[in-house]
């Protein structure tokens, strides 16, 4: 049998320093992109008996969504869906746009957005990422009654499909 060329407690001390660093290199956080906006949505369509879907989708400042959906109905039952999609710079440069044009720092939020499809109801909240510890929540609703939200707040939602986010209305 041939002998290993280190002492017997110089090779468990390499094997343990080897094991250490292998284990620490994937345990080393990976830097990300600055958070941009995170959207959470629940919305629920009554007709033929009910479809459901919750979507979350997180923007980064770099122009890369990660969306997962579930859906389900009566007939198919469960469907999750992930995707990324890295967005154009010309998306990214229209979403910033319109953020600053919604002055989305100071939206309040509490109201309702149009629509897409008749008896349609559910949540839409969107968590915007400022400076550092400068965010704002807004949490608006689909379908029922009170205010509109205010046109540009409604373009901010409508510039969020091309990255991942539901469809409102037109």
């Amino acid at each position: 049998m041939p002998r290993c060329w280190l002492p017997r407690w110089r090779q468990v001390a390499f094997f343990l320093v080897v094991g250490f660093v292998a284990w620490n290199r994937r345990a080393v956080p990976q830097f990300s992109p600055t958070p941009l906006l995170s959207v959470h949505t629940r919305e629920v369509i009554m007709v033929f008996g009910g479809e459901f879907a919750e979507t979350d989708l997180f923007i980064t400042t770099d122009g890369v969504s990660r969306s997962t959906s579930i859906t389900g109905d009566r007939v198919l039952g469960w469907i999750v869906t992930r995707a990324v999609i890295h967005a154009s710079s010309g998306q990214l440069a229209a979403l910033r746009a319109a953020l600053v044009e919604a002055q989305i720092g100071q939206q309040s939020g509490d109201c309702q957005l149009p629509v897409i499809v008749p008896f349609q109801e559910g949540i839409y909240e969107m968590t915007w990422y400022g400076r550092p510890f400068r965010t704002n929540s807004i949490a608006m609703s689909l379908g029922g009654d009170g205010q509109f939200c205010p046109p540009a707040l409604v373009a901010v939602v409508r510039l969020l499909v091309p990255f991942g986010g539901p469809q409102v209305s037109p």
